[in-house]
């Protein structure tokens, strides 16, 4: 069989080395093989259906090739077959055409089997590496769809953002116009006592840090109310807090003539929880609170405070009164009465009320102005006026954070009683 008396004829039509022509006839009988891609020599005496699954599943299409020519169209093509050839594993082209023997004209069927694995896998490859270049075009105009829709979506987000700031703005203002028209303004301070400044620096425009101040008659006595208020909480949530006590705080006094101090707040406690319906729970916002009442007639001063000390300046002396140590509003089960002073007005009395939002400002260390900074101010210029006090005060302050933000609202309030 190594002659290849037949093959040689059809080798020359082909210029892939990687080719191997097998010559059998009906019965499976191998004629002749190259056996370039594998040793089918070895196998001459088993039937060539035998050795190769592929062929036996074809068998009555091969018989067609002789027994019925006319039918089929040569050469009879299937091509990347990736099934192994004996041992040889690829991925292999099989044809199949007809050799009639010069002498006996007896018909054969030759076998051309191509390996073109290497063929097959570039072109795997290729197909491959267009795909992912598809694919991943398919994902950019995916991800470009969504960031569109997400940009989209942004600006929407964006507009609903600015109604909604533009809404807020709104409200703050008004807050801040409704806030404005609560307090007592400088010529009603200036009939009501001797001397007065308020220094009020809100951070914001809706401001959580208030003051109260009017004079009214009660059973033939003048008395003068002076009250300042701070939230715990900023923002609006704190600005509402002390809008709404101060007018609950007009309600109590004006209106339904309580005149104690401890008592004013009692009630202002009792009003506000029944409002919000606040029941026996932790308090987010809180409400720090100092309320005067100053008799200039018994000359002297009541005062109560939920963590608002009041400091007087009396021949030359300071003294500091803490009031109670707790915040206005606590759950019911945990509440305790407020505690009243009544101090002796001498004359000349100097008082001070102020919020934290003084006191705690830091400056570039870090370190806040504190309670000592502010006494040694107080009592170093309480000769001076009440409105050079003031601007003492506020440079200082101004000095103290330069460079840095405010850090809360800032309300000191300064008193001189009439005829003392």
């Amino acid at each position: 069989m190594r002659s290849f008396k037949y093959i040689d004829r059809y080798k020359q039509n082909y210029k892939n080395k990687r080719i191997q022509f097998v010559l059998f006839d009906l019965q499976g009988n191998i004629i002749e093989s190259c056996d370039t891609l594998v040793n089918i020599s070895l196998y001459q005496d088993v039937s060539i259906f035998d050795l190769s699954p592929f062929l036996e599943s074809i068998k009555d299409v091969l018989a067609s090739l002789i027994l019925n020519p006319d039918k089929i169209e040569l050469p009879l093509t299937y091509p990347r077959l990736e099934i192994p050839l004996l041992t040889r594993e690829g991925v292999f082209d099989y044809s199949f055409e007809t050799f009639t023997h010069p002498e006996t004209k007896e018909k054969y069927i030759v076998w051309i089997i191509e390996d073109n694995t290497d063929l097959y896998q570039y072109l795997w490859k290729v197909q491959q590496e267009r795909n992912e270049t598809a694919i991943r075009k398919e994902l950019i105009v995916i991800q470009t769809q969504k960031i569109i829709q997400l940009h989209r979506s942004l600006q929407e987000k964006t507009h609903e953002l600015h109604v909604k700031e533009y809404e807020l703005k709104n409200q703050l203002v008004y807050t801040q116009k409704v806030q404005q028209t609560l307090l007592a303004n400088s010529n009603k301070l200036n009939t009501w006592f001797a001397d007065h400044f308020v220094l009020f620096l809100p951070k914001n425009t809706a401001t959580s840090s208030l003051y109260y101040a009017n004079q009214i008659k009660h059973n033939q006595q003048t008395l003068q109310f002076v009250s300042l208020l701070h939230c715990t909480a900023s923002g609006i949530t704190g600005s509402f807090l002390t809008t709404t006590a101060i007018f609950f705080l007009r309600e109590i006094i004006e209106i339904e003539q309580l005149i104690q101090p401890h008592l004013v707040l009692d009630s202002l406690r009792s009003k506000l929880l029944n409002i919000f319906q606040i029941e026996n729970k932790q308090f987010i916002e809180n409400l720090e609170i100092a309320l005067l009442c100053i008799d200039t007639a018994q000359e002297q001063i009541s005062f109560a405070s939920a963590k608002t000390p009041l400091w007087l300046i009396q021949q030359s002396n300071l003294q500091k009164h803490e009031g109670s140590n707790f915040l206005l509003l606590c759950p019911d089960d945990q509440f305790t009465p407020f505690e009243q002073s009544v101090l002796p007005l001498y004359p000349c009395t100097k008082l001070y009320l102020t919020t934290q939002g003084y006191l705690a400002q830091t400056n570039i260390e870090q370190l806040p102005i504190g309670v000592s900074h502010f006494e040694n101010l107080i009592l170093q210029h309480a000769e001076q006026s009440m409105a050079e006090q003031k601007q003492i005060l506020h440079a200082f302050f101004e000095q103290w954070k330069i460079h840095q933000e405010q850090t809360d609202d800032v309300l000191v309030i300064g008193l001189q009683p009439i005829g003392v």
